[in-house]
């Protein structure tokens, strides 16, 4: 029985041919050109999209991730500003742009289409990029140039589809847009431009590896850094930005658990016990010197005093260059009627 003879460096994932190099980069160009299945695809990703978002749905989000068609005009702009392509250059970011009106119209559209509906938490949670999504996009990045180039990946575009998310927070944005949440919108858009950037170096990444390292014209080798410069000092940018997101979001949660547990001990005495507990920020900031207010829920069958209510308060964290906070406790009674249609003895 033959064998079947395995191509070498069949292992290694960066080892093209010049005719799959050549391959590779055809169909990067075509996936680059703003055609008529690129809209129709997305705007079918983004009708899922915005519909899983007002779902809270996470199973259908990833639908519309795996339907999108951005990635590749973002890896189509890592292969022109590599190769220092103009023709290139200019496909890619027309369709990179076309494409981001689209799909933000689309869910301005839904969005007005359901101005009712709740937002959910699958929306609220693209409103906050940090660092963390910088290094995912980063990793989907390098997941889809390699997927992109490579003849012996075809099962890791399911994968990419999920990690490269663009359609979702797009498809937030134009929903917060239609509710006119302009700080939320604008954190969705961020998380997209974290999300395309890291995508594109990522790309040129790869791609330098597996060869493509020469002006399409001259032919001369051109150099990665110098290229890529723009790249690297809007990843270097949002990194910072991104990190000051996660250590304040880092610091609004230690500082809720600590409101929490100090409000639960104070106000959770006898048959009372603390519901909820949540700090009101203005403009979502712990930096400037406004009045704070944290709303307490609590439940029972004796009314919190205004002793208690003041020893409460004044049990709460004091933050730096901070007015102590506003406590204010909305009680629920609770009254216990037996079968027998009489209250029971305290």
């Amino acid at each position: 029985m033959s064998s079947i003879p395995v191509p070498k460096n069949v292992h290694n994932p960066l080892h093209l041919t010049r005719g799959e190099r050549e391959k590779a980069r055809a169909e990067i160009i075509i996936n680059t050109l703003p055609s008529g299945t690129f809209f129709a695809m997305n705007f079918l990703a983004s009708v899922i999209a915005g519909y899983g978002l007002l779902q809270d749905s996470p199973a259908v989000v990833i639908g519309a991730m795996l339907v999108a068609m951005m990635l590749g005009p973002i890896v189509g702009l890592g292969l022109a500003v590599l190769e220092r392509d103009r023709v290139q250059l200019g496909n890619a970011l027309l369709s990179i742009a076309l494409g981001t009106i689209w799909v933000v119209a689309i869910g301005y559209g839904i969005g007005m289409l359901h101005s009712k509906h709740i937002l959910t938490s699958e929306i609220f949670g693209r409103t906050a990029p940090n660092v963390m999504d910088l290094m995912i996009a980063l990793a989907g990045g390098l997941a889809g140039a390699l997927a992109a180039v490579s003849s012996r990946l075809p099962v890791a575009v399911v994968g990419v589809g999920v990690a490269t998310a663009l359609v979702p927070p797009l498809v937030t944005c134009g929903i917060l847009l239609s509710r006119g949440h302009w700080g939320m919108a604008s954190g969705a858009f961020l998380l997209t431009l974290t999300n395309m950037v890291a995508i594109q170096f990522a790309s040129s990444v790869i791609l330098w590896l597996v060869g493509f390292r020469r002006h399409t014209e001259t032919r001369e080798r051109v150099n990665f850094f110098v290229v890529n410069l723009w790249s690297i000092v809007l990843l270097i940018g949002l990194g910072v930005l991104l990190t000051l997101n996660l250590t304040e979001a880092s610091t609004r949660q230690r500082l809720d658990a600590t409101v929490t547990e100090t409000l639960a001990q104070e106000l959770g005495t006898g048959n009372n016990r603390l519901i909820s507990a949540k700090i009101q920020l203005p403009d979502k900031t712990l930096s400037e010197n406004k009045d704070i207010t944290v709303m307490a829920y609590v439940q029972g069958d004796k009314a919190p005093s205004l002793a208690d209510v003041q020893r409460a308060r004044a049990a709460l964290p004091r933050l730096r260059n901070l007015s102590p906070f506003r406590l204010q406790v909305r009680f629920v009674p609770v009254e216990i009627i037996t079968a027998e249609g009489d209250l029971p003895k305290p």
